[in-house]
């Protein structure tokens, strides 16, 4: 699996206002970038969210999703993976010829060749 990268940083009052529009400043904010450790040879795939893991990366958030790909719940995966790619192009047509339904639950990610 190639992973993300994960930047940690704080709200600003450029970034980060209550429903008021007052800036909130200070708080932390975990932003996590897709596919941050791609490598030259690393295949694409496209990967379900079982409804477990649907319902946790929602409503938990940025912590359920840096680690997804490996979290159980109730001793089951929180995704599966429904089919791979050679390119990333492949996996973006792929994925954009899903219902809109499937498209929320479904994540692209760069994965490393089966051997």
């Amino acid at each position: 699996m190639a992973g993300q990268k994960i930047v940690h940083r704080y709200t600003t009052e450029d970034n980060y206002r209550d429903e008021n529009g007052k800036p909130i400043t200070g708080l932390p904010i975990t932003e996590i970038i897709e596919n941050g450790n791609i490598e030259p040879d690393d295949e694409w795939a496209l990967f379900r969210l079982t409804n477990d893991g649907l319902v946790a990366y929602y409503k938990i958030g940025y912590e359920v999703a840096a680690c997804i790909m490996s979290l159980l719940i109730k001793n089951q995966p929180a995704v599966v993976e429904v089919s791979r790619f050679k390119t990333k192009e492949e996996a973006v047509k792929a994925k954009g010829e899903l219902s809109p339904e499937e498209q929320h639950r479904t994540l692209l990610r760069s994965v490393r060749l089966k051997k």
